[in-house]
């Protein structure tokens, strides 16, 4: 009995270790050109990146974005995915005010599929997830996140 009990937490225990690490989600956005498909599997992993779900007409979202933007030049080594699934022609009015074209690390798309919702269940705008080279979570923020946590995080990767 003791060995059938032993065998059991060893088994167990071994398939901790061996586990295959969650696969980064795959699904598909829309570009801010609104004919260029992006799937999130073809995310360069050479430096950390951040996905932002969030909504234009939010103003958390706005003050986000704007500190974000404040702050490029120590953010510069980071990609931002900003998607939502609010209306295309938002999104446009979103990329205008803001000249997000402007920042080539910035990236906006529209989440016609719903895909970050179901794979990160984000409970409100803005829900930013940061992610290492490796594509692995290492923070989320809900609500309006500040530079200085983001660079305190990626500092510590």
């Amino acid at each position: 009995m003791k060995t059938a009990i032993a065998l059991f937490i060893i088994t167990t225990a071994s398939g901790c270790f061996f586990k295959k690490k969650p696969e980064f989600p795959s699904f598909n956005f829309l570009m801010k050109d609104s004919s260029t498909v992006f799937n999130t599997k073809n995310i360069p992993d050479d430096k950390p990146f951040v996905m932002i779900y969030f909504s234009p007409d939010c103003k958390e979202c706005q003050k986000e974005t704007r500190n974000i933007l404040d702050h490029m030049q120590s953010l510069k080594d980071v990609n931002f995915y900003f998607l939502t699934n609010d209306s295309f022609d938002r999104l446009k009015v979103f990329d205008d005010y803001y000249k997000i074209y402007n920042y080539k690390n910035i990236v906006l798309g529209w989440d016609d599929q719903f895909g970050y919702i179901k794979y990160f269940h984000p409970t409100g705008t803005p829900y930013s997830i940061l992610f290492d080279t490796n594509k692995r979570a290492q923070a989320v923020f809900v609500g309006e996140m500040q530079p200085n946590q983001l660079l305190k995080k990626i500092n510590s990767l």
